[in-house]
């Protein structure tokens, strides 16, 4: 039986309620057809689900086929320029001259395990990728907001390749119009509840995904593989929860989603269908970073951290 997926005109974090149901297959779905028909624009948050649906209906033995395709309409060329076809494994012809990508977008990048030992490079490279034009009147290349960025960036890749058990991607693109930056890091890994089970929280298969969500987002609570529970991970389990006070406190948003569990701007949902992985995004407005210490600073106090271990200041130098 084929199912069909009708993508939204706007496919981004705000459509996820509505979109992640109708990804939900039944038994007998044995082909996929994405319809893009409608499709207009699409995020880095669309992005990223739209490859990790592809590659966990290829792991589960569902074939899929795209359909209502206008190779001149504007979106084709944009998901051709960020890589979206080569990565799903899509050969088309591109009918336009690439350009270098910086200041506006980091097309698709797998991250994995594999790729652990250079996050630090991959978060580097990506934020001088997208870091805007410098605001007039200031000096330099506005290091506090690519600080902002190689911690945001270091952390959701690192959360990849330390409990995805499996392949994900990150995307980025910078949006002139609203002077922000977004970036989205998705994988069909093991999720966060079963994150939370590996590492002995024992009580975490008992509890909803949304439970889990809202827990990962609590400081100094890890789900990462190789720690041992309240405040005795790597980064101190602390990434998370600063990354959502950050984009609070910078006018901007964040977005995490698991199984049928999502947390947007610190509401709550429960989904009505399934996302077999973990999805995080972050979005920064670039005019609320005029003092980063400050705004870093604002969201230790609201994250009840006092940073004595220097777990949180060891990220920004």
């Amino acid at each position: 039986m084929t199912t069909t997926i009708k993508l939204p005109y706007l496919l981004s974090q705000r459509q996820l309620e509505t979109i992640v149901p109708l990804t939900t297959l039944d038994n007998q779905t044995t082909e996929v057809e994405f319809d893009i028909s409608g499709l207009r624009f699409i995020t880095p948050v669309g992005v990223v689900l739209w490859i990790c649906w592809i590659r966990f209906f290829e792991k589960i033995g569902v074939t899929w086929t795209i359909v209502g395709v206008d190779e001149q309409a504007d979106i084709y060329r944009y998901l051709q320029r960020i890589d979206f076809f080569s990565t799903i494994g899509v050969e088309t012809v591109e009918s336009f001259v690439r350009r270098p990508s910086r200041r506006r977008f980091i097309p698709i990048e797998n991250v994995g395990r594999a790729s652990q030992a250079n996050v630090n490079q991959l978060a580097s490279r990506a934020a001088e990728c997208i870091s805007p034009d410098p605001i007039e009147g200031l000096e330099g290349d506005y290091p506090g907001y690519l600080n902002c960025l190689k911690f945001g960036i270091s952390e959701l890749v690192n959360n990849v390749s330390q409990h995805a058990s499996g392949m994900g991607c990150i995307m980025a693109q910078y949006f002139p119009r609203f002077d922000s930056v977004t970036v989205a890091v998705a994988d069909i890994g093991m999720g966060i509840r079963e994150s939370f089970h590996m590492v002995r929280y024992e009580q975490e298969h008992e509890v909803s995904h949304l439970k889990s969500l809202q827990q990962a987002l609590l400081p100094l609570m890890s789900s990462k593989k190789g720690t041992l529970g309240w405040g005795e991970s790597v980064n101190q389990g602390v990434g998370l929860t600063l990354l959502a006070e950050i984009a609070e406190a910078c006018g901007g948003e964040f977005c995490i989603l698991s199984g049928d569990g999502m947390v947007h701007n610190r509401v709550g949902t429960q989904l009505d269908g399934m996302f077999f992985g973990t999805l995080v995004a972050y979005r920064f407005n670039r005019d609320r970073m005029h003092d980063f210490a400050a705004v870093l600073e604002v969201a230790k106090q609201n994250s009840g951290l006092d940073d004595s271990s220097g777990a949180v200041n060891k990220f920004f130098g």
